[in-house]
């Protein structure tokens, strides 16, 4: 049930509870998927790891990579990130999805969890507790500290405000006619940011993909 179509060599599969639980213990070091809260089309995917860096968590579905979560990881301990669901799952090739855990810039995961049956694996849709993330939106991130906007137009700025860091990660859609905002994605909100404010992710995940071109309105 490959989801991501990438092997680990050293992923040694546990079956705790029924579901499949990759781990990794290397050099003194350990780092395993500690579960999963499914919380219908949101999935809070947790890990344990002793191993300092920066992980990602992915998440795959027949093949399409679909959302990732970001911690760089100090000490050790649990962390956590939520993962939205495709709308709807993808299953024509295999049930399920993939949840693979990835560190610093390793192509194999350390972990994973690969077939995880969500709850909601037919039923996830746009509606209130998750939004729509189109084949085409890639990986952001914010320049500078900027305000938000509600539209693509100075008067539409977000009461009371919403101010992002430079720094923060976001989904990006696309610009809108002018060029002059984009539509991105942040916290399950679909919101606005001038575009200067936005740039390419160079993150191990997204690696500088360009910002999509499709027109937002």
């Amino acid at each position: 049930m490959i989801k991501r179509l990438v092997m680990a060599a050293l992923v040694m599969v546990l079956v705790i509870g029924g579901v499949s639980f990759g781990t990794a213990d290397a050099g003194g070091s350990t780092t395993y998927i500690a579960g999963i809260n499914d919380m219908g089309c949101i999935l809070e995917a947790k890990f344990y790891t002793n191993l300092p860096g920066t992980y990602y968590v992915e998440l795959w579905d027949d093949g399409m990579f679909y959302d990732y979560g970001q911690v760089d990881v100090t000490t050790a301990g649990i962390y956590s990130v939520n993962l939205v669901l495709p709308q709807p799952a993808q299953d024509t090739l295999y049930p399920g999805v993939g949840i693979y855990l990835m560190y610093m810039g390793d192509p194999f995961p350390v972990a994973e969890i690969d077939p995880y049956h969500p709850k909601n694996d037919s039923a996830c849709g746009a509606g209130e507790d998750m939004v729509p993330i189109p084949s085409y939106a890639v990986g952001g991130q914010i320049v500078y500290d900027t305000d938000v906007y509600w539209g693509p137009a100075a008067d539409q700025i977000t009461d009371p405000l919403v101010t992002l860091e430079a720094g923060t990660t976001v989904w990006v859609y696309g610009p809108d006619e002018t060029g002059a905002y984009y539509r991105i994605m942040f916290a399950g909100q679909m919101l606005w940011v001038p575009a200067g404010a936005l740039s390419p992710n160079y993150d191990d995940v997204w690696q500088g993909t360009p910002l999509p071109s499709n027109i937002q309105s």
